[in-house]
């Protein structure tokens, strides 16, 4: 754990230059992922309350990154989407990760990288699955 924790606050150093802060970055991913989605949903997939995600949500949908409108299933609730400036956005942030780890990964072989690669996605699902019961 003290070395995931490393890794990732050493890469978060390396993209500095980000567009947006480290939790409206995983919030504005979570829409990416999701598609069309309720501020309940996005909260529950980034396991924060909802008032905390509302706050996210209206900072990223003042920058133009997402639109609300109204859900066509029920009309009380509303549904948050990623807009074009969103996708562009998500790019820069993903690039500058990218940009900032290639030159680490440059000596390792391409069956290093598929294993971290596998066992970061089997360990990722593990923890969202053992938190989802809470």
């Amino acid at each position: 754990m003290v070395s995931l924790y490393r890794a990732t606050r050493l890469v978060q150093q390396l993209t500095s230059d980000d567009p947006l802060d480290p939790a409206a970055a995983r919030v504005l991913s979570s829409v990416k992922r999701m598609g069309p989605a309720r501020p309940s949903a996005v909260a529950h997939d980034n396991h924060i309350d909802l008032s905390t995600a509302s706050r996210h949500l209206d900072a990223l949908q003042r920058h133009g990154y997402i639109s609300k409108q109204s859900d066509p299933q029920d009309a009380r609730a509303s549904l948050v989407t990623l807009t074009a400036a969103g996708r562009r956005v998500m790019r820069t942030l993903l690039d500058n990760r990218r940009r900032a780890i290639a030159p680490v990964f440059e000596s390792w072989t391409p069956e290093d990288r598929e294993l971290l690669e596998k066992l970061l996605a089997r360990f990722a699902d593990d923890l969202d699955n053992h938190l989802e019961p809470r």
